[in-house]
């Protein structure tokens, strides 16, 4: 069979979408290895906020406004780097129409 003939331009789509995925299944080869090590008596601070709206029988119920703060430690390391964290976990809402947020969840937890 003639090579020439084979590819033609109604062919060359198809010729250009088979070499792209041949290209992209190369990609994961050469992905890069990351690793994160604890240093012992480091401490971190997560914040997050959510907005949230509650729909009871596909009717809105309320919205509210969700903080989370999250305080940890690490307080021992294994010889591979991971850690031993404990942390303090506070959770605040703010309901629609509300000036200030009220502590709804405070507890500490060791992982």
């Amino acid at each position: 069979m003639n090579f020439a003939r084979v590819m033609t331009a109604r062919n060359a789509p198809l010729a250009a979408a088979a070499l792209s995925v041949l290209m992209l299944c190369a990609l994961p080869a050469a992905a890069e290895e990351f690793r994160h090590s604890f240093v012992k008596g480091d401490r971190y601070r997560v914040l997050s906020r959510v907005d949230e709206d509650v729909y009871i029988n596909r009717r809105n119920s309320y919205s509210a406004e969700i903080f989370n703060r999250i305080a940890f430690s690490v307080e021992d390391l294994r010889a591979d780097g991971a850690g031993l964290l404990a942390g303090i976990f506070s959770t605040s809402e703010r309901y629609e129409g509300g000036s200030s947020y009220v502590t709804e969840r405070f507890y500490e937890s060791r992982y």
